[in-house]
């Protein structure tokens, strides 16, 4: 018995030896290789591609402006591990801060912007008042519809009428520019996740079925997941709160604790799902991967 127990306890103590822990901080590189704090990674995203079963993944304090993705992280023999270093201070975000408004003039409601992006907005964020406001065609629609917004791309303007028809100035205003999930997980094994928020990520129109995400874009959303966890983590002001698609035989067993997810929504939600969502359905489709 006793050699036995040796055995066991060398087992263990070998795979622990051969894990790795990386780290992520607002001062690292992504050139560097990430395996101390003294040489971090600046992304979570260069963090997460970096890591094999077993590995931890810790992030220092921040705002990360950026999505990510990975497919097939993971084993079940082991934990994965992608942690706030302090929970709570870690920020994924898919949206940057506005710019200062300015009222348009022949208009009482509306509000204009310089605002450069060449991209999609998706949709602009009413931080202090939990609103997320819809898009709109042209501008002039705003002064009759509260809570909308229009971005001209080609002008390089960004129009806003508040939720509540109040001065912009009296609101807090970030822009979606990250049309994606905050964290998209695929077929991942074991992964922890734990102690990081979410927020300001949404589209600008529904997601292929073959996503298997409902055809939204979540905070933080994992497909066909095998004994995960989600763990201390926070969502809010995204199109989709926290969920996992656990149908498929091979997955389930996944755990949702101790997470609060708040003001998601979506203008092409078939159901409620800003809160916390767990899917069981099987699907006879198969990933669309790239």
């Amino acid at each position: 018995m006793k050699h036995i127990l040796r055995f066991l306890s060398a087992l263990l103590l070998s795979s622990a030896l051969n894990a790795t822990e990386f780290f992520v901080s607002k001062d690292g590189l992504d050139t560097n290789p990430g395996t101390g704090r003294a040489a971090a990674l600046a992304t979570i995203q260069k963090g997460v591609d970096a890591l094999q079963p077993g590995d931890t993944l810790t992030i220092g304090p921040g705002e990360y402006h950026e999505a990510v993705k990975r497919i097939d992280m993971g084993s079940v023999d082991k934990d994965t591990i992608i942690r706030a270093e302090i929970p709570g201070t870690v920020v994924l975000r898919g949206d940057v801060p506005a710019p200062a408004f300015r009222p348009v003039a022949g208009h009482r409601f509306v509000y204009v912007a310089d605002f450069d992006f060449k991209g999609d907005v998706p949709v602009v964020n009413e931080i202090d008042t939990l609103s997320i406001l819809k898009r709109m065609p042209n501008s002039a629609e705003l002064e009759f519809i509260p809570g909308t917004f229009f971005h001209d791309a080609k002008a390089g303007k960004l129009y806003v009428s508040t939720s509540d028809m109040k001065p912009a100035q009296a609101h807090r205003y970030s822009v979606s520019t990250l049309p994606t999930h905050g964290v998209y997980l695929v077929r991942p094994r074991r992964v922890v996740i734990e102690g990081i928020a979410v927020t300001g990520f949404s589209a600008m129109e529904l997601l292929h079925y073959r996503e298997e995400t409902g055809g939204g874009v979540w905070g933080i959303y994992l497909v066909h997941g095998k004994s995960c966890v989600v763990r201390d983590c926070h969502a809010w002001l995204n199109a989709w709160g926290i969920g996992m698609q656990s149908g498929p035989p091979g997955s389930g067993d996944n755990v949702v604790e101790r997470c609060v997810s708040w003001a998601n929504t979506s203008a092409f939600a078939n159901g409620d799902m800003g809160g916390i969502t767990v899917f069981a359905w099987t699907s006879f489709s198969s990933i669309a991967v790239e």
